[in-house]
């Protein structure tokens, strides 16, 4: 399903934007420190997340381990 993994991109896209844009408005307002640029850091929050909540979904269906 191609359209799928496009609409998925585009939307992971879009939440890389506005998290690079928040990093970088509380870096400008002094809240956030310097580190790794705003874009790199966005993307591997968001492929955290993303695999979070994955796990998350497909082990909520699996019993508890023994």
């Amino acid at each position: 399903m191609p359209e799928v993994a496009e609409k998925w991109q585009e939307i992971m896209s879009g939440l890389v934007d506005a998290t690079a844009a928040a990093i970088d408005r509380e870096r400008d307002r002094g809240a956030a420190p310097d580190g790794p640029a705003a874009r790199q850091l966005a993307q591997t929050l968001n492929d955290v997340g993303t695999s979070v909540w994955m796990r998350s979904i497909y082990l909520a269906d699996d019993p508890a381990p023994r």
